[in-house]
């Protein structure tokens, strides 16, 4: 009888195998809940956002030091981010693009701005995102600016339904921010609904006791990336949600 040799694959290769599996699921996960954290230098509410966990969910915080990083390093801001970083939170950083008409070099600015002042900043947050066509090439171009220089995680904000062709150029989009009354009304254009992986809600003015109506609302709409709160205008995103952990 012949001797089976088995093909033994050594501990060395396959521990770290199995690692970078683990980290891929961590670092790349399906969904995503997308927190407006513009709490200015507010340590308590960083806290809140940094000890927040969603089972089955990857958290993006989006960082806002002045409509943008500001004009220069801030030590609070590199703390946080490395804070968030070690909970398993991507941080990004804001800039705006008044519709597509801020100059673009301005932005191009503050996205090096970002990635200078903060070096372990994971992307970019394009405020503003004009929704038709017309400046499909600006998106385009900063996208390919950002991949290329950064190789980070770009998202759009439209706000609303959007052109179909900006879809290629972002990892996410926000297809709707406005509050829950607004949230009941809105439809995903059919162009845009074979994209919904990709596309996000931000809710805000969010009662406690119709939590598990619009659970029901983002399944019938087909959105799983989102961020909801309680808080209400004029300035939504200024505290952490304490009405994120529905369905817990």
């Amino acid at each position: 009888m012949k001797t089976i040799k088995k093909n033994i694959i050594p501990l060395f290769i396959i521990i770290p195998l199995l690692f970078s599996s683990a980290n891929s699921i961590l670092i790349k996960p399906k969904n995503i809940i997308l927190v407006p954290a513009y709490y200015g230098e507010s340590g308590s509410e960083f806290n809140k956002l940094i000890n927040f966990n969603k089972r089955g969910y990857g958290i993006f915080a989006i960082l806002n030091v002045d409509d943008g990083p500001g004009n220069g390093k801030l030590d609070f801001y590199t703390t946080i981010i490395r804070r968030l970083l070690l909970k398993g939170k991507k941080p990004l950083g804001y800039v705006y693009t008044s519709y597509g008409k801020r100059n673009l070099n301005e932005v191009k600015s503050d996205i090096d701005n970002w990635f200078s002042y903060y070096k372990n900043i994971k992307g970019i947050f394009l405020d503003e995102t004009q929704d038709t066509d017309e400046f499909v090439n600006y998106y385009k171009e900063l996208y390919t600016y950002i991949k290329s220089k950064y190789k980070g995680t770009v998202i759009i904000n439209p706000g609303t339904n959007f052109d179909p062709a900006l879809i290629n150029y972002c990892d996410y989009a926000v297809v709707f921010e406005g509050n829950l009354n607004e949230f009941r009304t809105f439809e995903v254009y059919d162009s845009l609904k074979i994209y919904s992986n990709k596309l996000v809600a931000l809710i805000y003015g969010v009662n406690l006791r119709e939590i598990n109506d619009l659970e029901t609302l983002l399944k019938n709409k087909n959105i799983v990336n989102y961020y909801l709160t309680c808080d209400n205008l004029p300035n939504p995103w200024d505290t952490f949600s304490t009405c994120l952990n529905y369905g817990e």
